[in-house]
């Protein structure tokens, strides 16, 4: 795999960029914010990562390290692919998201184009907890065994895409005693 790519900006548009370097030029996606500080004719450094599936294979490119290290937890989350995390990268710049994500602010998420209500809540469970300092990964702690509403609750969240370790911690900070399944899971997912 690809880490970075120096070289010439050949070419621009609106979601891609043409970095030539040794002769050979590399078509990359990049968010709107990476398009930005892209300048034709300028020597640059685009941090990668290639995406393989089935059907083919893309090379997406960061001008930061940071705003590659947050594409590539957000396509950690269920339901969000390369390209969604693209759009969601180039919709505020890497420290206003991880800001976002860490105070959980929903509605600055969705207030992004292609970001759904759900999507946001989604992103914040399962990442919130990976945004200190420098964005390194909180430690890992042992999951905790949930029983009777809250464990099916947690099944709940499961079966809606959302990591077990998420929805365990989403749902040990919802339920209260006397709550049902319908109950812990509004709550777990950000109502009220």
């Amino acid at each position: 795999m690809y880490a970075y790519i120096k070289g010439t900006i050949t070419e621009k548009r609106d979601n891609t960029a043409v970095i030539e370097t040794g002769g050979i030029g590399y078509e990359t996606v990049v968010s709107a914010y990476t398009a930005n500080s892209l300048a034709e004719g300028k020597e640059t450094t685009l941090y990668t990562y290639l995406a393989v599936k089935e059907d083919g294979a893309a090379l997406f490119g960061f001008s930061t390290r940071e705003e590659k290290e947050l594409f590539v937890m957000l396509i950690s989350v269920g339901g969000i692919g390369p390209k969604g995390a693209t759009v969601i990268l180039g919709g505020m710049t890497p420290k206003e998201l991880r800001a976002c994500i860490a105070s959980g602010n929903t509605q600055a998420l969705y207030s992004i184009k292609g970001v759904g209500k759900k999507t946001a809540e989604r992103i914040i469970m399962e990442l919130r907890d990976k945004m200190t300092d420098g964005g390194a990964e909180a430690p890992v702690q042992a999951a905790k065994e949930l029983t009777g509403v809250a464990a099916e609750a947690t099944e709940v969240l499961v079966a809606l895409g959302y990591k077990r370790d998420a929805a365990i911690k989403a749902v040990d900070a919802a339920y209260k005693e006397g709550m049902n399944v319908n109950q812990t899971v509004h709550k777990a997912i950000g109502g009220k």
